[in-house]
């Protein structure tokens, strides 16, 4: 029972600190890939409402998406 309940604890710790390791390598390849295209932040007013969006395996929800998008 003992044993039982130490290889959990050591599963879990092992667990957290393979997502530690991954989020580290994700903040790390995500800022050196990222590079700005066009550099438009000089036109964003005050009032102006920023949207960011984050799609991924959304293909067939795209064009319905974007066409709410478009009516605004």
């Amino acid at each position: 029972m003992i044993i039982l309940r130490f290889v959990k604890t050591y599963q879990k710790y092992k667990l957290r600190l393979e997502r530690k390791k991954l989020k580290f390598r994700a903040l790390r390849r995500g800022r050196r890939d990222l590079i700005a295209v066009k550099n438009r932040t000089a036109k964003i007013q005050p009032t102006d409402i920023i949207l960011v969006v984050t799609l991924r395996n959304e293909r067939k929800r795209l064009p319905f998406f974007l066409d709410i998008m478009c009516r605004c």
